[in-house]
Formats: structure tokens, sequence, C-alpha cells
């Protein structure tokens, strides 16, 4: 039984993951959010991210990186992990105690 309830939690957390990774990369067109070299505020592009763009799809000029994304994206993932230790050791403190 406890097999089978650990299975549920890192499938939640997997799901979770690729939810976060989806709205990540998310689409959507309009004027850029962030100012980039060649930025023009009156071409839309593709902003790839929610709520805030990390990254832009200028056709006119490529890709572009938000600076503080190669940041941001370990932070999420460690964010992730913590949400899922804490979660885990609730469950296993109830567990123990005999609590539900």
């Amino acid at each position: 039984m406890a097999s089978r309830n650990l299975k549920r939690w890192f499938i939640g957390f997997g799901v979770y993951v690729v939810v976060c990774f989806i709205l990540g990369l998310l689409p959507h067109h309009g004027p850029p959010h962030f100012r980039y070299p060649g930025a023009d505020p009156h071409v839309d592009v593709w902003n790839l991210g929610w709520p805030l763009a990390t990254m832009i799809w200028d056709s006119r000029s490529g890709l572009h990186v938000w600076p503080f994304t190669y940041a941001l994206f370990p932070a999420l993932f460690i964010l992730g992990l913590a949400s899922l230790t804490v979660a885990l050791l609730i469950r296993w403190v109830r567990a123990t105690t005999g609590r539900r």
C-alpha cells in the first residue's frame, strides 16, 4: 500500500514538472516582454514563457534569452524538489504518528 501511494506522489510530481515546463515554453504573440539588441516595441514577436517571457523569438533576429533565465530554471527545479520533499516529509510524519 505504501509503495502505491509513493508511486502516486512521484507521478503527481512528474505531472507537475511537465505542466511547469509547458507553461515555461507557452508562446504568445505580442510586443516584446524585455529589451534585447534590435528590439522594437512596435513589432510583434513570439514571447516564450508564462506569465513572464524567458525567451523571445523575433523573426528578424532569431531567439533572445532573458538574462536571468539561466538562474530561473535551476531555481524552479530546486523549488519543485523542495516542495516534493516537504510533502513527503509531512506524509511520513503523519504515517509514523498514526494521524491522517
